[in-house]
């Protein structure tokens, strides 16, 4: 199997929480107050892998903004959801990174230094 990632992944135990809404569907920016809850399993300058009781489809139009704690520091992230599959009751995705803050490229490059 060929690894495709262009960038280091680091596996997160225990994963970390994270909050996401819908940030813009088909080129509409939506303002929402409701959030749905998310667990980090890795972590990458590109993406992230995420699990959760919530089944969102995979459409390149759904962005969605996510909000995660790294070294103390609160990092927003815009991007979409790539792959996902069923695990038992849950659903693992795959979520490709749009745009993030600058703390979090950094908090990343720290993780995933060697």
């Amino acid at each position: 199997m060929i690894n495709r990632r262009l960038n280091k992944r680091i596996n997160l135990k225990p994963p970390i929480a994270a909050k996401a809404k819908i940030f813009e569907f088909e080129n509409v920016e939506l303002v929402s107050d409701r959030y749905a809850l998310f667990h980090v399993e890795n972590i990458s300058l590109t993406g992230l892998r995420l699990r959760s009781d919530l089944d969102f489809p995979i459409m390149k139009e759904l962005i969605l903004s996510l909000e995660v704690s790294l070294f103390g520091r609160e990092n927003y992230l815009l991007g979409t959801i790539v792959w996902k599959k069923k695990s038992g009751e849950q659903f693992v995705y795959g979520f490709e990174i749009r745009s993030t803050n600058i703390g979090y490229m950094q908090s990343v490059t720290l993780l995933t230094k060697e």
